[in-house]
C-alpha cells in the first residue's frame, strides 16, 4: 500500500479533462478547427517537429490579420483578440505536448510582428462602429496616435 497512490499520468490527465467545462472544450475545439482550416487553405504546414519558431510566427501574423467569419465578414475587434490569444495558447500547448518544444507567442521576440498584426487588425476594426465594442470610443484614421508602425 502506497501512501500517495500510484495514478498514471494518463489517468490524471483524463480526470483533468473531465473537469474542464464542456463549453470550454467546444470553444477550444472550434478555435483550433478554424486555425487548422486557415492553415490548410493557405497551404501552411505547421505540424512538423522541425518547423522554425519564425515560421510559426509568420503563420500567426497572417492569421492575426486575415481571420474572418465563414461568410467572409470581419469579426468584431474584441473577438480578434480572443481568437488570436486562444490560438496562440493552443499552438504553444500543442508543440510542447507533441514535440516537447517551448516558445511563448505572448512574449518571444520572434512573435513581435504576429502580435502587431493582431493589434493592427483590431485598430482597423475599432474605426468601424459596427465592429467595435459598445464601450470603445471611435478611432480616427487621421489621428497619428492611431497609426501602427513596424
Amino acid at each position: 500500500m502506497f501512501r500517495f497512490g500510484q495514478e498514471s499520468k494518463g489517468n490524471i490527465r483524463q480526470e483533468i479533462k473531465q473537469l474542464t467545462p464542456a463549453n470550454t472544450r467546444k470553444s477550444k475545439s472550434s478555435v483550433w478547427k478554424q486555425f487548422t482550416n486557415f492553415c490548410a487553405e493557405k497551404s501552411y504546414d505547421f505540424d512538423r517537429a522541425d518547423i522554425h519558431v519564425e515560421e510559426l510566427a509568420l503563420i500567426l501574423e497572417d492569421y492575426g490579420f486575415s481571420m474572418r467569419k465563414k461568410n467572409s465578414e470581419d469579426y468584431k475587434e474584441s473577438v480578434i483578440k480572443v481568437l488570436w490569444n486562444s490560438t496562440a495558447k493552443q499552438l504553444q500547448e500543442y508543440f510542447f505536448e507533441r514535440y516537447n518544444r517551448k516558445f511563448n507567442p505572448f512574449s518571444d521576440i520572434e512573435f513581435v510582428n504576429a502580435r502587431a498584426a493582431k493589434n493592427a487588425k483590431r485598430r482597423k476594426l475599432q474605426m468601424d462602429p459596427t465592429k467595435r465594442k459598445a464601450s470603445s470610443s471611435a478611432l480616427s484614421a487621421d489621428d497619428p496616435a492611431n497609426r501602427t508602425t513596424f
